[in-house]
């Protein structure tokens, strides 16, 4: 069966949607129906967006994949980061690190509204900021917060606009604040950081004058920091002098692309004189200099802007989009888009109607899937060219023939495209370590026998399960780290395989084996979180025993949409694969179905009663 697969760009180039009228927002609750998976990722660790608005959104991508976004704002000079949020699995890529250099080499001054304390901590690895004293952090890139926001240890007065922009956040209260003279304004907590750290013990007024004095005392040493982690920051790349330059000479940049081949000199010309034209009438920013040029190649027009929001307008049409490829690689064609999962097995297992319900489309697209549907199997050469296709693995060919087969319907298949099913086989991954570690007392034999399906490392995975509670670790060479899991018995039987002295008092054991530097090994326990996971995802086993042999995710989404038992949904999930393999007939596919069904049927009940789920 297929996998599912995230929604990818081929050009590696994260789309943007922009705000398409002046004085609005767009918002993140119409944008993220087009990223399903995600939407799911936020829900299952229940993510707060403390301003889910801004004036443009940008997709964040991990080899070409779209793993995470980002909304942005713009308020005067500053650009402000209002919301990022990356899935977990792909949180250890530093890619908040690298949408930070997205904002500075796009030439704006970056701010971030609300920051969490795990944002601070990454800046702080990276050299951006810098812990002052006590948990007092500087950083060269400003937080920023709202006056609805912002708090005051007294009853002041609120005399800033929208918004606060300050250097200052402290890890202690989990906040960024700043002083003014004696009055000192701090930002709410992030609502995800009060989720996992709670309210700070630290708000006091003893703590507040403490902030105070320390900011009041060290300005030097903070104007120090402030240089020191600017200096860290990367320049900004495309600059207008950079891109544009002065004088009637070209610039490097735009002599570099013409001998690239993206455009002659003379229409070098033309476009360097459209995009001074733009910048001086304030229509585009310096960041946007490149998308402006791009435009205009994809699109070999002159045509000027009548304003800001024109640009933005034209930068969401498909040609843009499209074009974007063609200075990554020359490839001047318009990429074919992939097809996903959910419609393979929609046209080619007769799904019922009724079906439709557990997928994202609404009343519209889902009356024009059941046309498509009607015409595909209304056709025997076509459907039999379907069949073909599917079962040589030819998503290309597929793509096509769907796509001829909705424009000779007049329908716009644009929705097709969507990615349908959820990316969570972490699931399965979760729960084969965690039944593992309660298993196994061996590190190096779970290494080598568990099979990931998330792509991870073994040792990354684990590391991820103790990031977010699922067990806790005690890895360390020093042996005084495991006095409390090794009783007196167990260390001299360690100490008997390695011929070392076994007499003496437990610290003088632990002792003698740091002294001979003998080896340790990591300690897994699961917490409450994981032992509630095991119970809560006892269902994973009954997947594990009787249906390996199709897709994690697919038998997922099925269980998900279905009521009844577990037993029966099985079944049901199963008849439907028997009714696709023949149809493509496919041996080993029929037989697969077949063993499953007889094993299951013979079996499955009595699995089911030992798990406690029937």
């Amino acid at each position: 069966m297929a996998k599912n697969k995230y929604i990818t760009r081929e050009n590696g180039v994260g789309t943007l949607i922009y705000c398409k009228q002046e004085d609005m927002y767009i918002e993140l609750k119409n944008i993220l129906g087009n990223y399903k998976y995600i939407k799911k990722a936020i829900k299952k660790e229940n993510h707060i967006f403390e301003r889910p608005y801004g004036d443009f959104f940008r997709e964040i991508l991990y080899e070409k994949k779209v793993v995470g976004f980002a909304m942005y704002e713009n308020y005067g000079n500053k650009t402000i980061l209002n919301e990022i949020y990356i899935m977990p699995k792909f949180r250890k890529y530093n890619l908040f690190i690298r949408e930070l250099y997205f904002m500075c080499n796009s030439g704006s001054n970056p701010c971030i509204y609300l920051a969490r304390r795990d944002m601070v901590k990454e800046m702080m690895e990276e050299g951006f900021a810098a812990e002052l004293k006590d948990g007092i952090v500087v950083s060269s890139i400003e937080f920023a917060f709202s006056y609805d926001d912002a708090l005051c240890t007294d009853d002041s007065f609120f005399d800033f606009e929208d918004f606060y922009f300050s250097p200052f956040f402290d890890l202690k209260i989990n906040s960024s604040f700043y002083v003014d003279d004696n009055r000192l304004f701090y930002s709410v907590m992030n609502r995800n950081d009060f989720k996992k750290y709670g309210l700070s013990k630290h708000l006091n007024d003893t703590h507040f004058n403490d902030l105070r004095k320390c900011i009041n005392q060290n300005i030097q040493e903070i104007e120090r920091i402030i240089e020191e982690t600017e200096d860290n920051l990367p320049q900004s790349i495309f600059d207008y002098d950079t891109i544009v330059g002065d004088g009637e000479s070209l610039s490097e940049y735009m002599e570099g692309l013409i001998k690239e081949g993206v455009f002659d000199h003379d229409r070098a010309i033309e476009i360097r004189d459209i995009l001074r034209e733009d910048y001086k009438n304030g229509f585009v920013e310096g960041y946007e200099l490149i998308p402006r040029m791009i435009h205009l190649v994809a699109t070999e027009s002159n045509e000027r802007l009548d304003s800001k929001f024109d640009f933005e307008k034209k930068l969401q049409d498909d040609d843009f989009q499209n074009s974007l490829k063609k200075l990554e690689d020359g490839d001047f064609d318009h990429a074919r888009k992939n097809l996903e999962d959910g419609i393979l097995d929609l046209i080619l297992a007769n799904i019922k109607l009724d079906d439709f319900n557990h997928l994202n489309v609404d009343e519209d697209e889902k009356s024009q899937m059941i046309k498509l549907l009607e015409i595909i199997n209304e056709d025997e050469e076509l459907l039999k060219r379907f069949k073909d296709a599917y079962k040589e693995d030819d998503l290309s060919s597929f793509a096509e023939l769907i796509i001829d087969a909705a424009e000779d319907a007049d329908i716009d298949a644009d929705f097709l495209f969507r990615e349908y099913d959820d990316a969570i086989s972490y699931d399965l991954d979760i729960f084969r370590v965690l039944s593992a570690i309660v298993e196994w007392e061996d590190y190096v034999m779970m290494k080598e026998n568990i099979e990931l399906e998330c792509g991870m490392s073994f040792d990354s995975f684990v590391q991820f399960l103790s990031d977010e509670d699922y067990l806790k670790i005690i890895d360390s060479k020093d042996w005084n780290d495991y006095s409390s899991v090794y009783k007196l018995e167990d260390l001299k039987e360690i100490l008997r395989e390695n011929d070392l002295r076994l007499s003496g008092k437990k610290q003088e054991l632990i002792d003698r084996l740091n002294d001979n530097a003998v080896e340790t090994n990591p300690i897994f326990s699961l917490s409450n979180k994981g032992i509630k996971y095991l119970k809560d995802y006892a269902w994973i086993e009954f997947y594990e025993n009787f249906l390996l042999n199709f897709d994690f995710n697919n038998f997922y989404n099925f269980y998900l949409a279905q009521s009844g038992t577990l037993y029966d949904i099985s079944l049901d999930f199963l008849n439907r694969n028997m009714e696709q393999a023949i149809s493509i007939d496919d041996e080993v596919y029929i037989n697969n179905c077949n063993e499953a069904i007889k094993a299951i049927k013979e079996e499955g009940k009595d699995l089911l009663d030992s798990l406690g789920l029937e």
